[in-house]
């Protein structure tokens, strides 16, 4: 038996070096949340403006057209579970930090990531990169959340290895968080079709559901207590989308959205701000039927800057001086 245990032990040892090595390697690769991290540490000593939500900020909000220091924590379908755990894990980490934005999307409190099967890959990312809990608590346990090969899949982890693990830097990403949508003037490239509208709503409203409503307005209500009790101001905003979207929402769910933001703002005393129709934008600025693009997001961003951070300075500045 001893013999039998030996000559195993020297038989898998090199497959055990090979998968170690292999392991090391895709430390390497770049993604959307290990270059996040990285980005945020070199910016949390100076940050003062921290904007949290799905693709629709990732995309929508530029912070270097704040006034303030700004920086994009925003990722694709973040839910408001992970901005609440975002903001207790960071918040130590960011002095100076005095706002944070909320993006409130149609979906939001209705979706849960977990269950949108093509949503859900996203998770194990969190705890891997963020070390974020992941929302059930099996989940911890999930083999991705410790091996790299199973987070990247077998394929992709094959073809960094053929790449010698020399990954590119995740396009377009900014120092400052953002995601930029390369411009196109051509309407004839952007998907921005009245079918692709209604197809893009579509597959936001099957993966929402009434049911979620509490345990998402719930997240919500922890990420804004988090804010205040560190003194920082929170911020609730609904980013435009273009009317191919907005015409094929479900307009029950989209009062039931707006119920509950509303109910939330006046519960902790949170401004809001709805420009999921403001008619400044148009085809131009998009990208496709729910994102900006690079100019329509340095526009919103304007905006954001002028209409909500400068209104909240100096209402601020205003209770100090007349409390």
């Amino acid at each position: 038996m001893r013999k039998f245990i030996i000559k195993y032990l020297i038989f898998i040892s090199p497959l055990v070096l090979l998968f170690a090595w292999w392991e090391r390697g895709l430390t390497r690769i770049p993604n959307p949340y290990n270059e996040k991290i990285r980005l945020l540490e070199r910016a949390a000593p100076n940050c003062e403006v921290l904007v949290l939500g799905s693709s629709h900020a990732y995309l929508s909000i530029n912070p270097s057209c704040f006034t303030q220091r700004g920086f994009n924590m925003a990722n694709g379908s973040q839910v408001f579970y992970y901005d609440a755990e975002i903001i207790a894990r960071y918040l130590p980490h960011l002095p100076k930090l005095k706002y944070v934005v909320f993006p409130v999307s149609y979906f939001s409190f209705e979706a849960h990531m977990l269950a949108r099967t093509k949503e859900s890959f996203r998770c194990p990312f969190y705890y891997r990169f963020y070390r974020l809990p992941a929302e059930r608590w099996i989940d911890n346990f999930d083999i991705k959340n410790f091996s790299l090969i199973a987070l990247y899949g077998l394929t992709d982890s094959v073809r960094y290895l053929k790449l010698g693990f020399h990954g590119n830097p995740v396009e377009h990403l900014a120092d400052n968080g953002w995601l930029e949508t390369p411009f196109d003037k051509s309407h004839e490239n952007k998907n921005i079709s009245d079918e692709r509208g209604k197809r893009r709503a579509d597959y936001h409203t099957a993966g929402m559901s009434e049911a979620n409503i509490p345990y998402n307005r719930n997240e919500l209500l922890r990420a804004i207590t988090l804010c205040k009790n560190a003194n920082v101001v929170p911020v609730l905003i609904t980013i435009p989308v273009y009317h191919t979207y907005r015409d094929h929402m479900d307009r029950n769910k989209y009062e039931r959205m707006q119920e509950n933001v509303h109910s939330v703002g006046i519960e902790t005393g949170t401004k809001y701000f709805n420009y999921l129709d403001d008619q400044r934008f148009d085809i131009d600025d998009f990208s496709d039927n729910d994102h900006l693009n690079a100019p329509g997001a340095e526009k919103f961003s304007k905006i954001v800057d002028q209409e909500v951070l400068q209104h909240l300075k100096k209402d601020a500045y205003q209770n100090e001086m007349h409390p």
